[in-house]
């Protein structure tokens, strides 16, 4: 990935190997900065970060609407000659609850010299993906439990995944899947809607929402070779879903 931002007098070039990321990994790379000017430019400085923004609020106010999360100073109080660039490495860590890029917004990673100025910052898609242990999660509702994703959206540091349910849960509406997790647990909770009866001489149909939640270990959701150990996220599923959901067995 690659950028390229120029904030008069100064050009700001921004080079990223690879074009997706990963909650909890190391995004790298370079910035240099090259002066345009005909005088010398002095007490400069040179920074990256990370940002959030929402895409509606984006399109109504641009990048002044972004909420800068992290920042990195790379060099500061240095001076350039006309023409004269300067480069630096950089290292920004992902958090394992960083920003995920969804339907309704996403995480920018912003470069240049002063960040919480629109103006004289550059700015990038950061396309940010869930980390293998929340994303194991996702796949065993779906190949395991027959549920089928409908969307995702981060909200603060917690992702939420939407599912439409499977025809052996009929009085369930829709599934939702919280999960967050820092360095040592993943926090995960089920929220159903149900369709239910009233009770009383009015009757008809209502819908109720009930939740369940659980803390896990991040250890126990891998193996030693740091891949899911996927009996133990079917068994945390089968657990949790009777607890909000009734399933019902095709009778043959």
């Amino acid at each position: 990935m690659r950028g390229l931002y120029f904030a008069k007098p100064l050009e700001y070039r921004l080079e990223i190997p690879g074009d997706v990321f990963v909650q909890g990994r190391t995004v790298d790379g370079t910035l240099s900065v090259t002066n345009r000017d005909s005088a010398p430019r002095d007490n400069l400085i040179l920074q990256i970060g990370l940002a959030y923004g929402n895409f509606k609020e984006l399109k109504e106010s641009g990048s002044a609407a972004l909420n800068v999360l992290a920042r990195n100073i790379l060099a500061q109080g240095f001076s350039l000659q006309p023409d004269e660039a300067r480069e630096e490495d950089w290292q920004l860590p992902l958090a394992p609850d960083a920003p995920i890029q969804c339907k309704d917004g996403g995480p920018f990673l912003l470069y240049g010299g002063e960040l919480e100025t629109a103006s004289a910052r550059g700015q990038i898609d950061l396309p940010i993906q869930l980390c293998l242990p929340l994303e194991a999660f996702v796949t065993t509702l779906e190949n395991h439990f027959a549920f089928e994703e409908r969307g995702r959206r981060f909200v603060d540091g917690i992702v939420e995944v939407r599912f439409k349910p499977p025809v052996s849960y009929p009085t369930l509406e829709e599934l939702l899947l919280a999960l967050r997790m820092d360095d040592r647990q993943v926090t995960l909770e089920l929220r159903a809607r149900r369709r239910g009866f009233k009770r009383g001489a009015e009757g008809g149909v209502t819908i109720r929402k009930t939740s369940v939640d659980k803390t896990v270990p991040v250890k126990e959701l891998l193996l030693p070779s740091g891949q899911p150990n996927r009996p133990v996220y079917r068994t945390l599923i089968d657990k949790l879903l009777p607890k909000i959901a009734v399933r019902v067995e095709k009778k043959g």
